[in-house]
């Protein structure tokens, strides 16, 4: 069985009782020692395959790789967030679902921390929500609350801005004004009572801000009362005249 040299590549044929038997040589095998690493071709995608001692070597198209070029640039799914990855030329490209970008769909609104001054951001949607300490306000914390320089504390809540005063100044539309300021009371002194004012008058004032100048109603009720009894006691003597006039007629 062996005349023939049956054995190919270099191997050696011997009788196996009435067939024969190949003894192949690295890296051939097969009942004739036909086969080498290449002869099925195991380089997918193109790939050209070499043989390499007692195995091959795939040399890979682009954008392949692995040992048998079986590996695309989407093979190990890059694209986080869900994104879909296709491949383009010798690389690849990530379509993003929404709110999310970048080249692997690492980004979101929130990836570069927009939130100032201590905020938390959170995703919202398409978009980011700040959640920012009490003092600051604003889409990206950027305000900070001002409640002018007699302030105790300023805080944002649900209902706007709220100043806790120094003593004799309150919370005036968000600014912590002096209880007593200088136009409080016109003619007297001003005196802080809890968080309001009371205005102790000079003499000859009143009211509620001592604008009322006593002295001058007074005079003008004077003024008022000579001038009703200078016209009552004219016409009581008119009066008196024609009646005496009327009675000498009459005689």
């Amino acid at each position: 069985p062996c005349s023939g040299s049956p054995c190919l590549n270099g191997g050696i044929c011997r009788v196996e009782r009435d067939s024969f038997q190949c003894d192949c040589p690295t890296p051939y095998s097969g009942n004739k020692c036909e086969k080498d690493p290449c002869s099925d071709n195991p380089c997918l995608n193109g790939g050209f395959c070499r043989v390499q001692r007692d195995s091959f070597q795939c040399d890979c198209p682009t954008p392949y790789s692995g040992n048998k070029c079986e590996k695309d640039p989407c093979s190990d799914n890059p694209c986080l967030n869900g994104g879909i990855c296709r491949v383009e030329k010798d690389s690849f490209q990530c379509d993003c679902p929404t709110p999310y970008s970048g080249n692997k769909c690492e980004k979101d609104p929130c990836s570069g921390n927009p939130c100032l001054n201590g905020g938390t951001c959170r995703v919202e949607r398409n978009s980011f929500q700040c959640y920012c300490p009490s003092s600051y306000s604003g889409n990206t914390c950027e305000k900070e609350c001002h409640c002018g320089t007699h302030s105790k504390t300023c805080k944002y809540g649900l209902f706007g801005k709220t100043c806790e005063c120094e003593d004799g100044y309150s919370d005036r539309n968000g600014f912590c004004t002096g209880i007593c300021n200088p136009d409080k009371c016109l003619h007297g002194k001003c005196e802080v009572v809890d968080l309001d004012y009371k205005c102790r008058c000079d003499e000859g004032y009143a009211g509620h801000r001592c604008e009322e100048n006593v002295k001058t109603k007074l005079n003008d009720l004077v003024l008022l009362m000579a001038t009703f009894i200078s016209v009552f006691t004219f016409m009581c003597i008119l009066l008196f005249g024609i009646l005496c006039i009327l009675c000498r007629k009459r005689k």
